[in-house]
């Protein structure tokens, strides 16, 4: 009697490590899955930076901005038109 209870309690303790090995198994490999999709979403944002920042560059380019300020009428000021702004000076702070 005494070696089945022994042998039943074994049995549980090897199917019980046997289980967890199993769930740690199944855990390692849904954290692979899991950065597998982290990494591509990565991927997939960097060519859509890259992509908008050459958007931004084509509508920022100084040609199209100068068609479309002469479309709308605008044009290079002539020299009474521009003000001059004196920046204030900077005052000396106390201790310097």
């Amino acid at each position: 009697m005494r070696f089945f209870v022994l042998s039943l309690v074994a049995a549980c303790a090897l199917c019980w490590c046997g289980v967890r090995m199993v769930t740690q198994r199944h855990r390692t490999v849904a954290l692979g899955y899991d950065i597998a999709g982290a990494t591509r979403e990565q991927s997939d944002l960097e060519d859509e930076l890259r992509r908008l920042e050459i958007v931004r560059a084509a509508l920022l380019a100084p040609s199209r901005l100068t068609e479309i300020a002469l479309t709308a009428g605008l044009h290079d000021p002539s020299g009474d038109q521009v003000v001059l702004v004196a920046l204030p000076r900077e005052e000396a702070r106390d201790g310097d």
